[in-house]
């Protein structure tokens, strides 16, 4: 290839060839310059002989010069591929975090006569080298990142999802000291008080903590770091929340990604636009920080939104397998027993939360061994237990249930802690009912206890799903503070004065001033009476193993479907599924169907 074969193709003279090519085209039409430019890049075309400067004709490879090789190879690719669609050809050199290897690659760089270099810094005392461009007028750009202002990002973003205690695995690099003085700066700024915590890979083992958000700088080593959170069996996110800064986005940890590719992308096509002269479109580039997802950060600023309080009883169940139940004079045989926990509170809050809704529990339980048991069950489940009392001076709630092969139990209770739940405890929880949709109370717990949650449900236009399960009577200015009431059939024969029509019970309690009554029947599914509705809804068919946690399965769901906007029966619907799924199997807590799984199920039918 040949000037003059360029310079026909182009349909200009050869003097203009030479022009373009020698960077001495001023007054030479834009469009003409691009043509030449782009045979001369598509043929690769040299001038014969030449021994000019870099800086007075054309080259058109560029170097990218990285200062460690933590660059996944995606963007790299995506780089060489970029340029290859401009035309031109990529030297890569990577100055493994040396200022002596960095000086050599500059210097190479340079000799090569690239048209233009992509150039991250090692340290802020490598930008003592750009003197080598300079003086051989290469055209660069710097690969930066403003490591403290990511510091003050993070931060800002933990801050909204209201996480107060930070640990900060990191080393003594200058970008992860940066970050960290970023997050202390933030701190600073916004008057909030420090409470983060440096730890190393040395110390990590000793001052992790739950109820934390640990921050991993040292991505490289994460999956490690990880294996050691669960070997001290802390859930994440439920336990300990975990989020890191990276470059790339494969990975399912909660992380702010660097946008590097976005960067680089923007800073070559300016590198680009200068050396050909063209215009360009890319000066200004907005770097946007964002967490990739948030798998493994507990969202705190959830209490915040809406959601639905529990008050109610804390048991722990013991589970006695029987033939039969337990009649006077006779001994019955126990063929298996086992623990869980329990109690309609715990069982009602724990079939929220598996619905993956924001939940918060009120009650009580003692200091001992059992309440122990409790309080790590719960934290299996994103449950907002703040509202949880322990009273050292009582023996927590116990439940025993016989439990016979055909599904069908009853339940003997030592109420406990149970007992002692206060109006006093009530009102010092008052902040807890901010923002709530349905307050779901049973009546295992004190009636004054009871009371004083109506009442302030009322000053917080709070709906109230009130379920009697161990009343033998009831006020009529109780029903009345009541939006739904979701009696049994037995439950509502023995409130109702014995009245042994369905209907006729439902109009019992309407008419005594609650609006919405549901009386569930168990496999026959349920009858709600309202002021524009009153019939059966009945239910799928299952084979019944344990019937014990049917009602809870049943209020919990209701009170998610009706938060989340479904119409009174559409939400009974899949309340009288959930209710039938959960007697499928063995245990209360167990037999709580999951979201996935109900409404897996709601859309095939």
């Amino acid at each position: 290839m040949k000037i003059k074969d360029i310079a026909k193709m182009a349909n200009v003279s050869i003097a203009t060839v030479s022009k373009i090519i020698n960077n001495k085209d001023q007054g030479i039409n834009k469009k003409t310059r691009e043509k030449v430019l782009n045979l001369v890049k598509e043929y690769n075309y040299t001038p014969y002989g030449s021994t000019k400067l870099y800086n007075s004709s054309n080259s058109f490879t560029f170097a990218i010069i990285l200062k460690d090789n933590s660059k996944n190879y995606t963007m790299i690719d995506s780089i060489i591929s970029l340029l290859s669609s401009y035309g031109y050809s990529t030297i890569i050199y990577t100055s493994e975090n040396d200022l002596n290897k960095e000086l050599k690659n500059i210097i190479l760089a340079s000799n090569n006569k690239v048209a233009g270099v992509l150039w991250e810094p090692v340290n802020s005392k490598s930008l003592e080298f750009k003197k080598h461009f300079e003086e051989n007028s290469i055209l660069y750009r710097l690969i930066e990142i403003n490591f403290k202002e990511l510091g003050w990002i993070v931060a800002d973003k933990l801050n909204n999802l209201k996480h107060n205690k930070l640990q900060i695995l990191a080393d003594n690099t200058t970008e992860h000291q940066d970050i960290i003085d970023g997050i202390n700066k933030y701190y600073l700024n916004n008057q909030i008080e420090k409470n983060f915590q440096t730890l190393n890979k040395d110390n990590f083992d000793t001052y992790i903590t739950p109820n934390s958000c640990l921050l991993i700088l040292d991505f490289e080593n994460i999956n490690n770091y990880i294996e050691k959170v669960k070997h001290l069996k802390y859930k994440i996110p439920e336990n300990i929340s975990i989020c890191s800064i990276t470059n790339e986005n494969k990975n399912e940890i909660s992380s702010i990604i660097i946008p590097y590719s976005k960067l680089v992308k923007s800073l070559i096509l300016q590198l680009i636009s200068e050396y050909e002269k063209i215009e360009n479109t890319t000066k200004n580039i907005n770097l946007e920080y964002e967490f990739n997802h948030l798998k493994t950060l507990k969202d705190f600023s959830k209490q915040n939104q809406n959601k639905i309080l529990v008050i109610g009883s804390i048991n722990l169940d013991i589970i006695l397998n029987v033939d039969n139940f337990p009649i006077s004079g006779k001994t019955i045989k126990i063929y298996n027993s086992r623990n869980s926990i329990g109690g309609k509170g715990t069982n009602q809050a724990i079939g929220v939360a598996k619905l993956e809704y924001p939940v918060s529990l009120i009650g009580k339980i003692g200091n001992d061994e059992i309440s122990n048991i409790i309080m790590k069950e719960f934290l299996n489940y994103p449950l907002d237990i703040q509202g949880i009392i322990r009273d050292d001076n009582i023996e927590s709630g116990r439940a025993y249930i016989h439990l016979q092969k055909d599904g069908n139990s009853t339940i003997s209770i030592f109420s406990g802690a149970n007992d002692t739940l206060s109006c006093k405890d009530i009102e010092n929880f008052s902040s807890i009912f901010d923002n709530t949709n349905f307050c779901l109370i049973q009546s295992e717990i004190p009636m004054s206890a009871i009371i004083s949650a109506l009442n302030i449900c009322k000053q917080k236009n709070i709906k109230v799903i009130f379920k009697p399960s161990t009343l033998t009577t009831i006020e009529d200015n109780l029903l009345k503070m009541i939006d739904i009431f979701i009696p049994n059939r037995e439950e509502a024969y023995i409130l109702s004065n014995k009245i042994k029509s369905v209907p006729k019970m439902a109009d019992f309690f309407y008419e005594k001033g609650c609006p919405i009554v549901i009386i569930t029947l168990g496999k026959d599914g349920c009858y709600v009476k309202t002021k524009d509705f009153e019939d059966f809804i009945p239910t799928i068919k299952v084979t019944t193993i344990d019937n014990t946690g049917a009602s809870d399965a049943f209020i919990s769901t209701l009170s998610v479907y009706l938060s989340l906007g479904y119409p009174l029966l559409q939400a009974v619907k899949f309340a009288n599924y959930s209710a039938s799924f959960s007697v499928t199997k063995q245990g209360v807590v167990n037999s709580m169907i999951d979201k996935i799984s109900l409404e897996n199920f709601i859309n095939k039918i």
